[in-house]
């Protein structure tokens, strides 16, 4: 009888040993695989950071076109139609 209640407890010690184990090794995996990523990819050696960079530019300007008429050159526009239409 108690001998069985003791095995009980000390499997469930056990138990929850494993789970804490897995835990912690799920908690490291979480938090190390990031930051083995960044470490990876940020080293310079091996420029993957730039491939990747080069490879797929994900901002493409269009090209310049004409230059907005600054603010004298408005005026001058405005006083102009004016005279015209008086």
């Amino acid at each position: 009888g108690k001998e069985v209640n003791e095995a009980r407890g000390l499997w469930t010690l056990v138990k929850m040993d494993r789970w804490r184990v897995l835990e912690l090794f799920k908690l490291g995996l979480y938090l190390s695989v990031p930051v083995f990523t960044v470490v990876v990819i940020s080293n310079g050696d091996w420029g993957i950071l730039e491939k990747a960079m080069v490879s797929r530019p994900y901002v493409e300007y269009p090209p310049e076109g004409p230059r907005p008429p600054s603010g004298a050159e408005i005026v001058e526009r405005l006083r102009q139609e004016n005279e015209r239409r008086v």
